[in-house]
């Protein structure tokens, strides 16, 4: 009971953030917020070359995508995403006291993996990344709406030091529904998200 709580108020959050995110920033329309270039392939640092842009080709695809931030080497908590029983994918979001060379110490296949440095998170071309301070848990919307280009329909929200307790993520959307998800009112409309920090 409360294992589902809390992946309920994970999934409210992630959703929370992402919404306002949009909400504050899109403009006209979401698809500019979700433009986005970047150099070549986001998977191999050794490969990115910031002379190079050219549009963003998603290197991952899938409609389940973790997004976590970190500022360590590969935890037992990446390494645990990247083997799930089921196939999640997982974006990295690097940050100023991340290391360099956080890539070249994953032991496993990261071909499920995005990892963004600041260097690439600064080539993308989202409207909010001039707003997003650095050392701040803001970025990891860089990691919402780069999953969200490469095709999520499932986004979950955690952290590096978050191990899960099996092997898989259990929880949507044979468990929640909209009708779990009280109605607010969200910018004039009804909305099944709710700011939990409000």
């Amino acid at each position: 009971m409360v294992r589902n709580k809390h992946i309920r108020l994970t999934i409210i959050i992630c959703i929370t953030s992402l919404m306002l995110s949009i909400s504050l920033f899109s403009g006209n329309n979401i698809r500019d917020l979700l433009s986005l270039e970047t150099s070549s392939n986001l998977i191999s640092i050794s490969l990115w070359n910031p002379k190079q842009l050219q549009t963003f080709q998603c290197p991952v695809r899938g409609d389940k995508w973790i997004v976590v931030t970190t500022i360590f080497y590969p935890t037992k908590a990446i390494y645990k995403f990247l083997n799930l029983t089921t196939q999640w994918n997982l974006i990295v979001i690097g940050d100023q006291k991340t290391p360099k060379d956080w890539l070249l110490h994953l032991s496993i296949n990261s071909s499920r993996l995005i990892y963004l440095s600041i260097e690439q998170q600064n080539t993308l071309d989202f409207r909010i990344l001039h707003y997003l301070p650095y050392g701040s848990y803001a970025r990891k919307n860089l990691g919402y709406l780069t999953a969200i280009k490469c095709g999520a329909k499932i986004i979950f929200e955690s952290d590096d030091d978050n191990l899960l307790e099996t092997n898989d993520i259990y929880f949507l959307p044979k468990i929640v529904q909209q009708k779990h998800v009280p109605w607010i009112g969200f910018h004039r409309q009804r909305s099944p998200f709710i700011n939990i920090y409000g």
